[in-house]
């Protein structure tokens, strides 16, 4: 089932849920079950960082019954999603009260199993809990299991926006396909719209309103002249198609004295605006990394890039977040075929490339996006427009300086290492010697997979085997020190493979790691 309520709570309430449900969401993915989850398995680690154990990583000697499910107290009841989503359950209960459940008990085991098996008992909350956080337990705690909502619901995201988060490029490819609606055309009148601004540009408004039942920004144009670009950005966002890119939903009146576009409401704002509160130390509603923003857009622009579309606006100003952490490109009201002749200066100064503001209009293309991508780093680094401690209100010395090379927005002294390097990269004089946007992400791919690393080598290589990535797996097992002690959960990692049919990792698996002895608990799968 879903959420009926989705679930705003405070810390630290919130924070380890979401992560239980992350994991949780994880394994269920990859067609495993947890089996034994409880409080003894949940680990805190420094950072605040919340880490769910693999079934026997808890003390043997502590029992699990309080946490399992009602259907799995009979003899030889089975695992599924629905009993660990129970067991999720008696846990909030215990991040509520501090106690453990039925701690005011005096049962034994059998007291305990009639008590929860035939009598429906349950883990109480306190008396002042939040009801929607009431509603969330009411709900993992059903004794119909299929009210009980999924890990991703818990997580309040969507198994695509789950595949982007975590990397999985192949997963992304296959759920995008079957999920992606195309934009339909409607009636000037055929959606409703509201007052609330959610963006100003030079050729019109952006207002939050509703179409469907689902809120939708639509963008409107100020006057008849500007009715002609409503073509170009709709014709980009139609032959490309992309989970990188904010979605079109519709073309409302299309040929009328009103034309519109409606887009997928992306409730977090903007980047821009985001990294601003980030720089004053101000609470900020979305949470997402510089490693995990760089590798969306450079997503997006491959995917542009393919279709031999040029974004030419690329900046944190055109970057859309979600309350759920999914990332989006926007705003290609300038994007137009490579093929056409750009000699222009389309764009916003900061961001543009050496090539753009050549005085004698020199032809640009893709690489003009990379250059303005290497800008929008400087952005995730700084926290600051570019060229915020510099004098740049010379438009002729401006120019000057970003053609001849002189003139580079500035990185901390804190800067990530991957990202100076990316970003002089992208900012090279010559178009030629820039990455392309198919290379900055396969180089985003590796350092998530050194990012992941630091999460532990068994669950870095769960989630490049879930993904089939077989080049990210030789660099983990390759790195690690003792294969012994860090991959002795071999057969684990080939259960996983051979659930996901990674018929690649599956087979490095096989030929590297794996003890003939752990092949057992493979007795019967069909690899």
């Amino acid at each position: 089932m879903s959420l009926s309520v989705r679930p705003v709570w405070p810390s630290p309430k919130l924070h380890v849920a979401i992560a239980m449900a992350r994991a949780l969401a994880d394994l269920h993915a990859a067609g495993l079950f947890h089996g034994s989850l409880s409080s003894h398995s949940v680990f805190l680690g420094v950072e605040r960082r919340v880490k769910v154990g693999v079934p026997g990583t808890s003390d043997p000697n502590l029992s699990t019954l309080p946490w399992t499910a009602p259907e799995r107290l009979g003899m030889f009841a089975p695992c599924t999603p629905e009993a660990d989503i129970y067991a999720l359950g008696v846990i909030l209960t215990e991040l509520d009260t501090l106690r453990a459940p039925f701690e005011e008990e005096n049962w034994n085991d059998a007291q305990l199993m009639t008590a929860v098996g035939l009598h429906g008992r349950r883990p109480q909350l306190s008396d002042a809990c939040d009801p929607r956080y009431v509603t969330l337990v009411d709900q993992c705690l059903a004794r119909d299991t299929t009210r009980r909502p999924t890990a991703t619901a818990i997580e309040g995201k969507t198994p695509l926006a789950m595949a982007i988060e975590r990397g999985y490029s192949s997963m992304v490819a296959k759920l995008f396909d079957r999920v992606h609606r195309a934009a339909v055309e409607i009636s000037e009148d055929g959606y409703a719209m509201t007052t609330t601004e959610l963006g100003v540009g030079g050729s019109g408004v952006v207002l939050l309103g509703s179409y469907c039942g689902q809120n939708v920004a639509v963008k409107r144009f100020r006057s008849a002249k500007y009715y002609s670009s409503i073509e170009p950005e709709a014709d980009a966002l139609v032959a490309c198609p992309s989970p990188f890119l904010v979605r079109l939903v519709a073309i409302a009146g299309r040929h009328s004295e009103t034309p519109a576009l409606l887009f997928e409401y992306m409730d977090g704002g903007r980047l821009q605006t985001h990294l601003e509160k980030k720089r004053m130390n101000e609470r900020t509603s979305v949470h997402v990394t510089n490693l995990h923003v760089a590798w969306v857009i450079a997503n997006a622009l491959r995917d542009l890039h393919a279709k031999k579309f040029v974004h030419r606006d690329i900046k944190s100003d055109n970057v859309l977040l979600s309350l759920s952490g999914e990332i989006k490109l926007a705003d290609l009201g300038m994007a137009r075929p490579e093929a056409t002749e750009m000699t222009e200066a389309a764009g916003t100064r900061f961001w543009m490339a050496p090539e753009i503001l050549q005085a004698h209009g020199t032809t640009y293309g893709r690489p003009a996006d990379i250059y303005a991508f290497g800008v929008l780093l400087t952005e995730l680094n700084t926290c600051q427009l570019p060229y915020f401690d510099q004098d740049v209100q010379d438009r002729i010395a401006f120019n000057r300086g970003v053609i001849n090379g002189t003139l580079r927005p500035t990185l901390t002294t804190e800067c990530e290492p991957w990202l100076r390097t990316l970003v002089e990269m992208c900012l090279l004089g010559d178009p030629a010697l820039r990455p392309t946007a198919n290379q900055i992400v396969e180089m985003l791919q590796i350092e998530q997979v050194a990012a992941a690393a630091s999460m532990g080598v068994t669950e870095a290589c769960m989630r490049v085997v879930a993904r089939d990535d077989v080049v990210a797996l030789t660099q983990l097992l390759e790195n690690s020190v003792s294969l012994e002690t860090t991959l002795s959960n071999g057969a684990l990692l080939l259960l996983v493979a051979t659930t996901a049919r990674a018929t690649g990792t599956m087979q490095l698996l096989l030929d590297h790691i794996v003890d003939v002895n752990a092949m057992r608990v493979l007795d019967g799968l069909q690899i």
